[in-house]
């Protein structure tokens, strides 16, 4: 389990629990959504930043989107890469302020 927590690590996925994650949300909820556009990602992208911001673990999304863990984690980098952002924290503030947390939230 360590290994494969390790691992990850390495990928560039941080080491951030669920938990936490939700927490985060929470705090940031009350800032509301800003709605900025989000051309920079893709649609598997965008769907990808909604779970994890959600606290969907990775093996949690691959399962979810029928995808290998390993190509949840190069959407997962691409975003980052893309929103000039560095972990789940910020990737799940990023999230809320598109509105992909919202109800409302539509994919496609």
């Amino acid at each position: 389990m360590l290994e494969h927590h390790l691992r990850l690590m390495l990928a560039g996925v941080p080491p951030l629990s669920p938990q936490i994650a939700r927490r985060i949300m929470h705090h940031f909820q009350l800032t509301g959504p800003c709605f900025e556009p989000s051309s920079k990602l893709t649609k598997r992208e965008t769907e990808v930043l909604r779970q994890i911001a959600r606290g969907l673990r990775v093996a949690e999304v691959a399962a979810l989107f029928e995808l290998a863990e390993s190509t949840v984690i190069t959407h997962i980098k691409s975003v980052y890469r893309k929103l000039e952002i560095s972990n789940r924290a910020e990737a799940a503030l990023h999230a809320n302020r598109l509105g992909l947390l919202t109800d409302d939230f539509k994919e496609g």
